[in-house]
């Protein structure tokens, strides 16, 4: 049962003990605390360009690093001794923290978030690497109850080691940072930090509280931060659009040279003006990767986290939706086309429809984790038509993958012809990002990233209807974690998928066409599980039609208004699927 009191509290005091070295070759450790000012807030991108970590901000059991660099700061480990317990997350810090490079939360503003263990002896501590290069790393801690004790010593004993007990409150009180200076006598040492409840006032709920690091060069010049700030992640955009790019960056110690945007490793124009933005017009039909690339004027640079989008032409569809399990479903039934399982007997697993072409493929993974059977998924799967396992009855099982940007992949071959594709995922302790994708790009992509859950399991049924505007097409999913809220655990699960075919359409005629208010309209009739391709052209001669919007029918009338740039003459069609 967790303590429902978190509190985080420093004593308003301050020590610091400088450590000469006793040669030119020994090592380096000094330190310093300062108490941290109610209701400030701490910008850990620009304390930590090297690197820094916040901890807490949506569990106990996950947290928040600066993206696209080598992680040097972690892991953080529990110290429990006794009947030492935790750690546990608390909300109500005297200070806040922010950053702007962050993952997987690229932005937080002013979080008062982080962990804290309770009980005589325990603690936190924490490794950092450590060589002849003299840098600084922040500590940010708290107490409540307690006197806290923080501890740092370098691997190769090549300075003395530094203790501290000012954090010293009966109750609540503000947080404190430590500063330590440090540099070991040789490559490939590592700077140990221990921070223990020394002293206990409150013998119920005192404790030490642990929120942030963060990491710089002492005497050189450190790096700059950027990130991409336009377009989205996921975000859709037409081959006619001009699509933005837009980045904020910075420099601790410097100022910003230029700011350069990529494509892979293409480079698509560059800023220099402060206002880091420029468009990106004609991209072709694909699935794109942009970064932001950032110089200071000591010639230093960073790249940005990257960010998925996807360009599309027309004449395909796609759309997609995610419901609740059923308790039981019917492969065989469900899968007219084809149908697949994962995990029934072991992680490797997969049962299929006997006695067709396959269409439906093992699962890619994503990721160099290792593939697990799950064996608690909610519904219950059957089949009578499998092989190798010729039928099963309410099997729960399936497979999952742990790990942050870990999940799975499959390529369904598309056709012109509509097709549904069911797919049965899950996660635990993370945030699902799911994308769809034509291989022709001939509709627009889709994604979803409503599959979360911050501690236990989540599950859904993602149902995608799709065809191409070409044959010998394929339809791309992806499954992944876009989020962990336990880095230990947390992952993405996969049980099965269905595929069945949609009976064509009946004809389409365009009705009540009518002129108002500066607009054409008109409107057709529309059947469930089918989709709609309105295009448009200004001429016949030749035909050029331009896709002008997509409709999911549901069985009720579809109202089209089209508001005319005053061409002398505009035809339209519909194409259903």
């Amino acid at each position: 049962m967790k303590v429902s009191r978190k509190i985080s509290a420093l004593a308003g005091l301050a020590a610091i003990l400088l450590l000469i070295p006793k040669s030119s070759t020994a090592g380096i450790l000094s330190a310093s605390f300062a108490v941290m000012l109610s209701n400030s807030v701490v910008n850990l991108s620009a304390q930590g360009p090297l690197d820094w970590v916040h901890w807490g901000l949506d569990t106990e059991y996950g947290f928040d690093r600066k993206a696209s660099v080598s992680a040097q700061i972690g892991p953080l480990t529990p110290i429990l001794t006794g009947a030492g317990a935790g750690p546990y997350r608390y909300g109500d810090n005297f200070n806040g923290y922010g950053w702007t490079d962050g993952v997987p939360n690229t932005f937080a503003t002013n979080t008062t978030t982080g962990v804290y263990v309770l009980g005589k002896a325990c603690g936190f501590q924490l490794s950092i690497p450590a060589d002849a290069i003299l840098r600084t790393l922040r500590v940010y801690v708290g107490s409540f109850g307690t006197q806290g004790e923080f501890s740092a010593v370098l691997s190769d004993n090549s300075a003395a080691a530094y203790t501290n007990s000012a954090i010293d409150n009966v109750t609540n009180g503000p947080s404190g940072v430590y500063t330590i200076n440090y540099a070991a006598d040789s490559a490939g040492q590592l700077l140990t930090i221990t921070y223990v409840v020394k002293r206990q006032y409150d013998n119920h709920v005192g404790n030490v509280t642990w929120q942030a690091a963060a990491l710089s060069y002492a005497a050189s010049n450190n790096p700059p931060t950027a990130t991409l700030t336009e377009p989205a992640n996921n975000a859709i955009f037409s081959t006619l659009a001009a699509i933005p790019l837009a980045a904020i960056a910075s420099d601790s110690d410097g100022t910003i040279s230029k700011v350069e945007f990529f494509e892979g490793a293409t480079k698509l124009g560059e800023s220099t003006n402060g206002d880091y933005a420029l468009a990106w017009s004609n991209a072709p039909p694909g699935d794109y990767h942009l970064r932001a690339v950032a110089t200071d004027d000591g010639g230093l640079t960073y790249t940005s986290s990257p960010v998925e989008i996807f360009v599309n032409s027309n004449g395909g569809w796609l759309s997609g939706s995610i419901v609740a399990l059923a308790a039981t479903v019917d492969l065989t039934a469900d899968g007219t086309l084809d149908w697949a399982h994962w995990g029934l007997a072991a992680s490797n697993s997969f049962d299929h429809k006997d006695g067709v072409t396959g269409q439906i493929p093992e699962a890619g993974l994503i990721g160099t984790n290792a593939l697990q059977q799950l064996i608690t998924y909610p519904t219950g799967f059957n089949w009578s038509d499998g092989t190798p396992t010729p039928s099963a009855s309410g099997t729960t099982t399936g497979v999952f993958i742990i790990g942050l940007t870990n999940g799975f992949a499959l390529a369904i071959p598309a056709s012109t012809t509509l097709q549904t594709l069911k797919l049965y995922v899950g996660l635990y302790a993370g945030q699902g990002n799911l994308q769809a994708f034509l291989g022709d790009f001939s509709a627009p992509a889709f994604s979803d990233i409503s599959l979360q859950s911050l501690y236990g399991n989540t599950y859904g049924m993602y149902t995608l209807n799709f065809a191409a505007a070409t044959p010998g097409q394929t339809l791309n999913v992806r499954f992944t974690a876009d989020a962990l809220y336990d880095l230990t655990y947390g992952n993405t699960t996969l049980e099965a998928a269905t595929l069945s075919s949609v009976a064509a359409p009946q004809p389409v005629s365009l009705l009540n066409p009518a002129w108002n208010n500066g607009a054409f309209g008109f409107s057709f009739v529309t059947e469930s599980n089918h989709a709609y391709t309105v295009e448009f052209t200004d001429s016949l001669m030749p035909a050029f039609w331009q896709a002008l919007t997509n409709v999911s029918g549901d069985g009720t009338p579809a109202f089209i208004s089209d508001p005319v740039p005053n061409p002398t003459q505009r035809f339209y069609r519909v194409g259903a699927q």
